[in-house]
């Protein structure tokens, strides 16, 4: 037997995933909830929200993204060439996760907690993508 790959039979198992259960081995069943999760939105939150703060060199770090209790994660994106720390609480080059300096480059936090940053030289511009419920 195979794994359905068309939306309206995987939508069917998800209704009655027993009926699939005892079939196959936990390869297919697990490759069948990865599905049923992008059928059924099983995946994200229900709202986002982006922005953009200018983050300078101040010690410590500097607001990056408020605390929210709804949150499922966070994505910072460096928008420079300039490397940049970014974390919880007071930001250092010590403590902080190191986002590179690279046009793109992304670090994803699974945080409800206030992210703050600290560019490693002048100010530069970090974006975010919040999902939160």
């Amino acid at each position: 037997m195979s794994i359905p790959t068309d939306v309206i039979t995987i939508a069917k198992v998800c209704a009655d995933p027993c009926s699939y259960a005892a079939r196959e081995e936990l390869y297919r069943q697990a490759m069948l909830v990865m599905q049923c999760s992008l059928v059924t939105g099983g995946v994200g939150a229900a709202n986002v929200a982006a922005g953009t703060v200018a983050i300078p060199t101040t010690a410590g770090g500097t607001l990056l993204v408020a605390a929210r209790d709804t949150r499922t994660r966070v994505t910072v994106y460096n928008t420079t060439t300039t490397p940049a720390y970014v974390g919880t609480g007071v930001v250092s080059s010590t403590n902080g996760a190191y986002l590179p300096g690279v046009v793109g480059a992304s670090l994803t936090f699974y945080t409800t907690a206030a992210l703050k940053a600290l560019s490693t030289s002048g100010t530069i511009n970090l974006s975010y993508v919040e999902e939160y419920n």
